[in-house]
């Protein structure tokens, strides 16, 4: 990604360059951010505009370790979409954060017990996936570094559509049936602390840091938003 940077910065004319992310493309390029020195961040990079930032995780990773993913889609079988997610360390980068969800707050609950940000552990072992342990432990020091990117930021993000906030096996003591959602806020797939999360760095960084919400407006959706896309083209066009 650096090399990408440092030639858009040359072949441009050495304009410094905007960065534009979705999703768990926020913490990824944030990672990336904080392994770069300020100097070379002030030179190569003018912002980042973040649209729909997984920067907490979501609720939603955990259903895919439970129960996979159709995506929307009755093509797609969630079985196998279940087995190729839950094999990469992204999906166990992408659970709830301890930052941002309280440690009280339920995730999951059964008849026997309740899952919190601190019960990890026993997720896995719950779901019988020992290796998803292993690769959020290799994770969280990337997810509890939530220090500020040093660059300005303008955090896009929707709201008010139906996320899953929990999910409730009712009377199954154990992870191995199909759980009925819970819905709170959040743009459909990230919940809305989640989104929310960029906010943390206003007055933490010299550089300007901007969160706007978009009622309505879901984590696909908003990248063909009309009210989106045209405050992407006023930044862009060197507008305010």
């Amino acid at each position: 990604m650096r090399f990408l940077v440092e030639e858009a910065y040359i072949i441009n004319n050495n304009t410094p360059v905007t960065l534009i992310v979705h999703s768990y493309g926020g913490p990824m390029t944030l990672n990336f951010l904080h392994q770069m020195s300020q100097e070379w961040k002030d030179k190569h990079i003018k912002r980042m505009i973040s649209l729909a930032g997984a920067w907490g995780g979501s609720v939603k990773s955990m259903k895919v370790y439970t129960i996979g993913e159709d995506f929307s889609n009755t093509f797609v079988l969630s079985t196998p979409v279940k087995k190729m997610l839950t094999s990469t360390p992204s999906l166990a980068y992408l659970m709830p954060s301890p930052l941002f969800w309280k440690p009280d707050q339920v995730l999951i609950s059964t008849a026997s017990r309740s899952y919190t940000v601190n019960d990890y552990q026993a997720f896995y072992e719950g779901i019988n996936h020992p290796e998803g342990w292993e690769m959020y432990k290799d994770v969280l020091p990337y997810i509890q570094d939530f220090s500020p990117p040093g660059v300005e930021v303008q955090c896009y993000y929707g709201s008010d559509v139906n996320t899953i906030e929990r999910l409730d096996y009712g009377s199954s003591s154990d992870l191995t049936d199909t759980p009925t959602p819970v819905f709170g806020d959040g743009d459909g797939t990230v919940n809305l602390q989640s989104l929310e999360a960029c906010q943390m760095w206003i007055g933490q960084q010299e550089q300007l840091v901007n969160a706007t919400k978009y009622p309505k407006a879901d984590h696909m959706g908003i990248l063909a938003n009309v009210d989106v896309l045209r405050d992407v083209v006023t930044l862009l066009a060197g507008g305010k």
